[in-house]
C-alpha cells in the first residue's frame, strides 16, 4: 500500500513539473524579510480634456424716447455671466419701419469673468416715421452683440 502511495505521489510530482514546463516562466515575488513598503507597479490616469466656453447675456428691450426734434435716445441693461474674458461689441440693424441714422454704443465693452453688467444705449436721429403715427410699441431696429474672447 505504502509502495502505491509513493508511486502515485510521484507521478504527481511529475505531472506538476511537465504542465509547468509546458505553461512557460513561473514568476515569483518574494518579500524581504523587514516587511518595507516597496514601489509595486504604475497606473496610468487618463482624462478628455474639453473645455467649453460659457456666455449668457440677459438683456432688456431698449425703449426710445423723444429727447430733441426727430432724435430718440433708449438704454438698457445687459447682465453678463460668463467663464471667461471677453470683449462686447454691437452692432444695429434697422427693421426699415422708421428711417433715420442708428447707433448703439455699450457702456462696458471688457467684462471679465465670471461676469458683470453694462448699458446698451440706442440712438436715432434724423428720424422719419413715415405712415406710423400714433403706433406703439413698433419694433424699429434689432441690435446684435457680438462676443470675443479677451486674453
Amino acid at each position: 500500500m505504502a509502495v502505491v502511495q509513493r508511486r502515485m505521489g510521484a507521478l504527481l510530482v511529475m505531472s506538476c513539473l511537465v504542465s509547468v514546463a509546458a505553461g512557460g516562466e513561473i514568476k515569483l515575488y518574494s518579500w524581504p524579510e523587514t516587511y518595507a513598503a516597496q514601489e509595486f507597479c504604475d497606473i496610468g490616469v487618463f482624462m478628455d480634456i474639453e473645455i467649453v466656453p460659457s456666455c449668457t447675456i440677459t438683456p432688456t428691450p431698449v425703449k426710445l424716447q423723444p429727447v430733441g426734434v426727430a432724435t430718440f435716445e433708449g438704454c438698457s441693461s445687459l447682465l453678463v455671466q460668463c467663464n471667461f474674458n471677453l470683449t462686447l461689441s454691437s452692432s444695429i440693424v434697422p427693421t426699415g419701419v422708421v428711417q433715420g441714422r442708428y447707433s448703439a454704443s455699450l457702456s462696458e465693452r471688457d467684462i471679465d469673468a465670471p461676469g458683470g453688467t453694462t448699458q446698451l444705449c440706442v440712438r436715432l436721429e434724423d428720424a422719419l416715421p413715415g405712415g406710423q403715427a400714433g403706433t406703439k410699441g413698433v419694433q424699429v431696429a434689432v441690435v446684435k452683440i457680438t462676443v470675443a474672447p479677451r486674453p
